[in-house]
This record gives structure tokens, C-alpha cells and sequence, in this order.
């Protein structure tokens, strides 16, 4: 009697136990980070991470790096494809979504993420030289932030150099990391009043190594920057003749960069500015990758929120 009684004790508890959620897990919903990229060169890559989110009855959520568990696909391998660790490459200009997907509750979930490719044909091509905008940048308080852009140029089928934007390939460092740091995407921010130099490192097709540098100054009196400065580098070789403006209405055309190789505006922390390259004679090459693309299919605007300094190429070949 005792043996019988133990035994339905525990076939009630685990009746409960399964009620309330002893279940194994079951994925619920896939989220893909980034969801948005810009590709700016034929052959660029971005790594794509899944996260998935599961639940067990009653029990909070739990989340999981799913990236090797889940089906990449490319909604058009003619713009991008992906492989199976999720790392997409560029293949032509234009639009695609990249996509996860993996059985769970309920049948298959899945998730995407919006590639934009920008750049042009570089794919067989080798990088020749390598270009830091500005050559030199200067700040006045710490904690201010200066923005890098790496431009490749790239020997072209034709024999005809064409350039790029690379600052999210290139390897960047600072010399000393007392006087600055500097991140992944060339952004440098000031620590202590000195000079470092920043280097880029990029490797080309034919693996060889391209390097070139620039200077950072931290002059720091006082901390942080109340009124941030926007620097417009126009490079490429008809850079002289392409024309950048910003179409703000007080005052009017802040930024108008005409001849020469750039201009500055200053602006208020915050502002968001919306830069537009006038059609002219040359042929416009697209924007450093820090320029939000402006509406789809409109390849002559960008903005940038400023937060702090920041700099835009514009690339004219």
C-alpha cells in the first residue's frame, strides 16, 4: 500500500509539474542584427548575428545565439548572397533582404534584415593606395570626437582608378591611446590634451598590405563640445568639379561646397542635416557610409543626426 500510494504521489506531481511548464523549450520568434546595412563596394561583407527567444510554459523567456542553428537566404543572390554563418557579401548594386529562418512553436519562424549596396564594381580589382579624410583633426575639449573615413582606390578593369569608401574594412589604431581612442567604424574621441597618429590598415584582393595615416590633437581646456562642426571632403578624381549642398532654410545652404575639396557648417548638438550632391558633369560615386542613405532609389542625399563632430566624404569619380 505504501509502494502504491508513493507511486501515484509522484505521477500527481509530475501531472503538475507538466502543467505548469516542464516541457522542453520551443522557439518563438528569430531577431537578426543589424537590421539594416549598407554595403558600399562590390565584395563587402557584414556579418549577421540570430537571436532566437524561447519559451517553456510558464516560464520567463530566454534568448539564444542561434546564428549556426538557423537557413540563411538572400531574396536576390544577384545583389547579395549569404552563407551559412550568416555572413553576407556584396555582389551588385541594389536592394535585398537577408533572411533566417528555424523551426519552433507553431512551424517555421523566420526574420530579415535590409541590405542596401551602394558601390561599385570592384570585384578583380586590387587597392592601390589608401586616403585618411581629414589628413589631420583637431579637437578642443575631452571626450570630443573626431569622425575618420578611409577612401580606397582601386585599380579599375579599364585601367581607370576608381574610389571608395572602406572605413568599415580597414583595421584603425591609435598610437596612443592616452591622448585617443578610435573605434571600428573611425570614430576617435579625445582622453588627454596631445597628438596621436591614427593609422588604417587594409588589405587588398592580391593580398597585399595598404596603410595610411593621419593626426588626431586633443588641445582639451573644458569637456565636451556644445556646437558641433560638420567637415565635407569631397575626393575621386573629378572632386573639383562635383557640388555638395545642404538645403536648410535658416540660413540657406549652411553647407555649399562648390570648387575646391570641401567644406564646414557648424550646427547645433542634435541637428540633423540633409546633404545633396547638385548633378553636374561628374560622376557621383556615393557617400562615406556615415551619411544615412536618403529615399530608396535616390542615390544623390544622405543625412547625419550630429551628436558630436562628424565628417562625410562624398566621392566624385
Amino acid at each position: 500500500m505504501l509502494v502504491r500510494h508513493s507511486w501515484k504521489a509522484l505521477s500527481f506531481t509530475c501531472l503538475v509539474l507538466l502543467l505548469a511548464g516542464c516541457g522542453s523549450a520551443g522557439l518563438n520568434s528569430i531577431a537578426i542584427a543589424p537590421t539594416t546595412q549598407v554595403l558600399n563596394s562590390v565584395g563587402a561583407t557584414v556579418q549577421f548575428t540570430a537571436v532566437g527567444t524561447f519559451v517553456q510554459g510558464s516560464h520567463p523567456p530566454s534568448t539564444k545565439n542561434i546564428t549556426n542553428q538557423v537557413a540563411w537566404s538572400s531574396s536576390n543572390a544577384a545583389v547579395a548572397t549569404v552563407n551559412s554563418s550568416g555572413l553576407a557579401t556584396a555582389v551588385a548594386p541594389g536592394n535585398v533582404n537577408i533572411m533566417a529562418s528555424m523551426n519552433g512553436f507553431g512551424g517555421l519562424k523566420g526574420s530579415s534584415a535590409a541590405v542596401t549596396v551602394t558601390g561599385g564594381g570592384t570585384v578583380g580589382s586590387n587597392l592601390t593606395a589608401l586616403t585618411i579624410i581629414p589628413g589631420s583633426q583637431t579637437v578642443l575639449s575631452t571626450n570630443e570626437t573626431g569622425q575618420f573615413i578611409a577612401i580606397g582606390t582601386y585599380s579599375g578593369g579599364s585601367g581607370e582608378a576608381v574610389d571608395e569608401d572602406v572605413t568599415s574594412q580597414v583595421a584603425w589604431s591609435s598610437s596612443d591611446v592616452k591622448v585617443a581612442t578610435i573605434n571600428v567604424t573611425g570614430l576617435a574621441t579625445g582622453i588627454n590634451p596631445g597628438t596621436t597618429t591614427i593609422t588604417a590598415i587594409a588589405t587588398s584582393p592580391n593580398g597585399a598590405v595598404v596603410t595610411a595615416t593621419s593626426t588626431f590633437t586633443d588641445q582639451a581646456t573644458t569637456n565636451g563640445t556644445q556646437l558641433a562642426t560638420l567637415t565635407i571632403y569631397k575626393v575621386g578624381n573629378n572632386a573639383s568639379i562635383g557640388t555638395v549642398t545642404s538645403p536648410d532654410t535658416s540660413p540657406a545652404n549652411l553647407i555649399n561646397c562648390g570648387t575646391g575639396t570641401g567644406c564646414v557648417g557648424n550646427f547645433p548638438i542634435g541637428t540633423t542635416v540633409t546633404l545633396t550632391e547638385v548633378p553636374g558633369t561628374s560622376t557621383f560615386g556615393g557617400w562615406s557610409a556615415n551619411c544615412a542613405p536618403g529615399p530608396p532609389n535616390v542615390s544623390n542625399t544622405c543625412t547625419v543626426v550630429l551628436t558630436n563632430n562628424d565628417t562625410v566624404g562624398a566621392i566624385f569619380n
